[in-house]
């Protein structure tokens, strides 16, 4: 069909074909011409060479044989296999490649176009790369990172020359990826780097650690020891470590660490906080030690760490606590006073000297309120509680019973033994009181009689008394005119004479009345404010002779719970002390505070103060504070009982009263509260 197309075409023509021979052979013949036309254009002939081509043809078949074989051993490997001609142009690329360009959203279809127009990311690092393998003839090799798609991919390549007649005629690719490799590296250098830092920190921490840390192997030498370790003994880490502790210590204790050792190897079980002796540079101390055993894959004991706490300071606490136990029981087992502790339980755990009649023994363990009086067991309960619950000291007095139901009285103080935050018990402090209980009793009896003596000698005092001021008033007023003047000065001397004796036994009334126990406090709620300012005026005349000056500082009504009388009678008190105790041309200042728990009344003066020695005396029975002699302007008259009669009457509504100065000549501020319940 070619020859006829020739002929017709008048073109030239080339074929190939086999002839199988007779036997069976297979030749293959190649054959090419072109006709041969004439002047008036027709075909006189064609002109042809006929070659025989078998052997290149069994050639063909091999070639395309290995071509195939090759073919599938390319396809069959992982790495992306490319051969690109000396323009970069795709060739042969295998099925490896075509699947990663696919996954990275790029046309698999490589054959025929250049690597640079496909694959626009590629540098012009990596195109000179190339270009420089078809120059040289020398195969490279590289690694790339490239960015595609957002995404950071590492490659690496094998570019070999592929030479024909001594000539790079193409490159053989070999492109790998190594973007996991390339992470694992980084994340093996980060942690790397990760664990060197690490490693630093813990060698920093173990170096200052403030405790003896140390790794020893089997044979007890020291595989690594910490700062503070080789410190206190006087060393280096690196003068420490490969030697033993025979190199350091004496023997005997040296020792000791060994078998210490050697328990902990043998057993392969830690030994956890036993204390021992630690000889240092600078003397003994002592440790607190645990050594726990280091083992390998198969469970055998290849060293141990040790870890050493110095308690030095607690054991030599320990030691001075103990003699000081030893101390303090010496103490209690010689006091005068009976020294025991109670649990909750109100169970004797203690007792120093137990009630006449029994032993010890016989009293720890039994309940303390059997020992003590039916009518002070709530007090002695309440007391103890008290205790348990506020962890602070309280006291009582109680009657208790003894052998033959004798009764004594005892003063108990109690304090309570606390372990941390919690009272674990309580110490009890009693003494025996009944002989001063029985004085207590008659000196209270004395100062009863005492005071119905005053009591009954002041009523008898005032009939009398009464009808001398009376005389003496009634003389002055119908026959002054009849009297001279020396008999009339006598006659009022007798009158002030009997206004002060009046003074005097109307307060000795008072103190009597309030040291009876029998006066009762009629509280109602009051204007106090009101009676501020009645006391006030009351006394105008002799603040008005003094020349002071009075400052109030109370609100129009101040109503509070008082006895209306009694409250008088405490702020005429104050208010005359103020006045005599303060020197001419004083100032005065009255003021009130109120809230809803309790009211308070302050009096300040700027007169002659108190000394601390005043401070403690003027609140006592004839507390009198002599002024006379002293070059003071003041007034010095008075019973001594005007503050002590004060004191009563507030502390009997309840409330306190107190003074306050710095000292001489700075004045005095009297305080008195009135609770509102």
């Amino acid at each position: 069909s070619k020859v006829k197309e020739a002929i017709q075409t008048h073109e030239s023509f080339k074929l190939e074909y086999r002839i199988i021979k007779k036997n069976g052979d297979v030749r293959w013949f190649h054959e090419s011409g072109k006709p041969i036309i004439s002047e008036e254009g027709d075909i006189n002939s064609i002109d042809g060479v006929i070659l025989d081509i078998t052997e290149r043809k069994e050639i063909e078949k091999q070639l395309k044989q290995s071509e195939q074989k090759y073919r599938r051993v390319i396809d069959s490997m992982g790495d992306a296999i490319n051969v690109l001609d000396t323009d970069l142009r795709y060739i042969l690329v295998n099925k490896a490649l075509k699947k990663w360009v696919q996954k990275l959203g790029f046309t698999s279809d490589l054959i025929g176009n250049r690597m640079p127009d496909i694959f626009p990311f590629i540098s012009q690092k990596t195109i000179k790369e190339y270009r420089e393998v078809i120059k040289t003839g020398k195969p490279l090799i590289t690694t790339e990172s490239t960015e595609v798609n957002n995404r950071i991919i590492h490659t690496e390549t094998r570019k070999i020359p592929i030479k024909i007649d001594n000539r790079v005629d193409q490159i053989l690719a070999i492109v790998r990826d190594i973007t996991k490799r390339k992470k694992a590296e980084q994340n093996l250098k980060r942690s790397e780097e990760k664990y060197k830092a690490l490693s630093e920190e813990l060698e920093i921490i173990f170096d200052n650690i403030p405790d003896l840390i140390f790794y020893k192997d089997t044979k007890g030498n020291f595989l690594r020891v910490n700062k503070y370790y080789a410190e206190k003994l006087g060393y280096t880490k690196e003068k420490l470590e490969g030697k033993s502790v025979f190199n350091f210590y004496p023997h005997e204790i040296a020792n000791q660490y060994w078998e210490n050792d050697l328990e902990v190897i043998e057993s392969g079980k830690p030994k956890l906080n036993f204390e021992e002796e630690w000889i240092t540079s600078k003397g003994k101390r002592w440790l607190l030690t645990s050594l726990i055993p280091i083992k390998n894959d198969e469970n055998n004991v290849i060293g141990i760490i040790g870890i050493g706490k110095d308690i030095t300071g607690r054991k030599l606490t320990e030691i001075k606590l103990k003699e000081s136990e030893e101390k303090f029981r010496t103490l209690v087992e010689e006091a005068p006073d009976v020294i025991f502790t109670v649990d909750k339980n109100y169970k004797i755990l203690f007792i120093n000297d137990p009630p006449a009649g029994l032993s010890r023994e016989e009293v720890i363990g039994t309940n303390t309120l059997d020992y003590t009086h039916p009518e002070y067991i709530d007090v002695a309960k309440e007391s103890i509680d008290k205790v348990f619950a506020t962890g602070k000291p309280s006291s009582f007095q109680i009657k208790a019973r003894g052998p033959n139901d004798t009764v004594s009285w005892y003063s108990t103080r109690l304090r309570a033994i606390k372990r941390g935050n919690k009272v674990k018990s309580v110490l009890l402090i009693t003494r025996d009181i009944t002989d001063q209980k029985s004085v207590e009793n008659n000196l209270i009896e004395i100062n009863r009689l005492k005071s119905e003596l005053l009591r009954r000698t002041s009523h008898e005092l005032k009939t009398p008394l009464v009808s001398i001021k009376g005389f003496t008033s009634l003389l002055l007023e119908l026959h002054r005119d009849k009297l001279d003047v020396g008999m009339v000065s006598t006659l009022k001397e007798i009158e002030q004479g009997c206004f002060r004796l009046e003074n005097l036994i109307n307060d000795i009334l008072k103190t009597s009345e309030l040291d009876s126990g029998k006066t009762v406090i009629k509280k109602s709620w009051d204007d106090l404010a009101f009676l501020i300012r009645y006391s006030i005026s009351e006394l105008q005349g002799f603040i008005a002779l003094r020349k002071h000056k009075i400052s109030l500082n109370v609100s129009e009504t101040l109503v509070t719970n008082f006895e209306k009388e009694q409250v008088h009678l405490v702020l005429s008190n104050l208010l005359t002390n103020a006045i005599k105790y303060t020197p001419p041309g004083g100032k005065i200042k009255i003021s009130a505070e109120d809230n809803n728990e309790r009211t308070l009344v302050k009096i300040k003066d700027n007169g002659i103060g108190l000394t601390e020695k005043e401070k403690a005396l003027i609140f006592k029975q004839f507390g009198k504070i002599e002024r006379y002699g002293q070059g003071l302007n003041v007034i010095s008259e008075g019973t001594g009982l005007g503050l002590y009669i004060s004191k009563k009457i507030i502390e009997l509504h309840g409330g306190k009263i107190w003074a306050e100065s710095e000292g001489r000549n700075k004045g005095t501020i009297f305080f008195f509260t009135l609770p509102k319940k």
